[in-house]
């Protein structure tokens, strides 16, 4: 942990000071092994790995603990899969205005970084960053993969407590992550309520197909009795299947999309797991389908609702094999 993310955290109980109690272990990096401590409430929370981990585990619920767990041995199983999701994020920065996230004095915010793939390019247009994620094995892999970046801070953290003052990024995005939990809208309002006003909240849910066409919206049910069953395997089961189908998938989908892009055709960009690009990275991303125990879609109106009853201006709405939807805090 470096000493400067202590000018940027607060406890996400009280929302008091924290201080540094006790230094265990550091290098030149920053404090590895520690203790911090709320100088208000007088909680207390470890630096484990270089990590301050500042949730209180007793303030999760079922829901949350179990995709907590389940995430922990995706991030454990995938860690390699660099090139894929490297592809996979970079499409949402591409979505987006680079002007949302630039600015040599900005601090911003990743809500739910993963393996830290997009925040390690997010930081080269702004001053901070800072990637919260639930998952120890994903923060874990994120300060590894970030440790060299210098404005870049991982903190383990619940959405929907966060650890920061209200009123306090410059920008925030959360991709892939809000339509997990099982209440999106409270983390919504909680990235809202940490944003400066004139600021922008950046999120990527799962679409609603049905408000497309009847046979996505059909297909997309079936996969949901599907995923009634393999949220419910143990997760190494569910991987060892995963591997197996994996090039049934690659022959129904993959292989057609190569060709349709070699013609150059649209509707190459329409098709399932174009993110996968060689077949050692379909187990990993049937996984990530089939694995979290909450899956929420949403229409265009629902996800604008949102940002209507968070009084949130000038807002747009992009298809991205989701929606990825921006607005300003006002």
């Amino acid at each position: 942990m470096k000493t400067k993310l202590l000018d940027l955290v607060v406890c996400p109980m009280c929302k008091g000071k924290l201080i540094c109690k006790v230094i265990l272990k550091a290098n030149q990096n920053g404090i590895e092994e520690g203790v911090l401590k709320c100088t208000q409430c007088k909680l207390e929370y470890p630096i484990k790995n270089g990590i301050p981990r500042l949730f209180i585990e007793g303030n999760l619920d079922f829901h949350c603990t179990r995709t907590k767990d389940r995430f922990n041995y995706e991030w454990k199983k995938c860690f390699n899969l660099y090139p894929m999701w490297d592809a996979h994020f970079k499409s949402y920065l591409d979505t987006l205005p680079l002007s949302l996230i630039t600015g040599n004095g900005k601090i911003g915010l990743d809500a739910g970084c993963g393996m830290g793939r997009t925040i390690a390019m997010a930081a080269r247009f702004c001053k901070e960053i800072v990637g919260i994620d639930l998952s120890d094995n994903a923060v874990d892999a994120a300060y590894k993969n970030t440790s060299y970046l210098s404005n870049v801070h991982i903190v383990q953290a619940d959405i929907c407590h966060l650890p920061f003052r209200e009123f306090f990024f410059d920008f925030i995005y959360s991709f892939g992550v809000l339509h997990h939990l099982r209440y999106p809208e409270k983390g919504f309002k909680s990235l809202a309520k940490v944003t400066k006003s004139n600021s922008p909240v950046v999120v990527y849910v799962y679409k609603d197909w049905t408000e497309e066409s009847m046979l996505k919206g059909l297909i997309i049910r079936l996969i949901g009795y599907l995923r009634y069953i393999t949220t419910k395997l143990p997760p190494a089961v569910l991987y060892l299947i995963c591997v197996l189908i994996s090039p049934l998938v690659y022959i129904l989908f993959v292989l057609p999309r190569k060709l349709l892009d070699k013609w150059h055709l649209a509707i190459s960009y329409k098709m399932p797991f174009r993110q996968c690009e060689v077949f050692a990275h379909l187990p990993g991303s049937l996984f990530d389908r089939f694995q979290a125990p909450i899956e929420n879609r949403y229409k265009r109106s629902e996800l604008l609702d949102w940002f209507k009853r968070e009084n949130f201006n000038k807002v747009n709405i992009k298809d991205l094999f989701g929606h990825v939807a921006w607005g300003f805090k006002p």
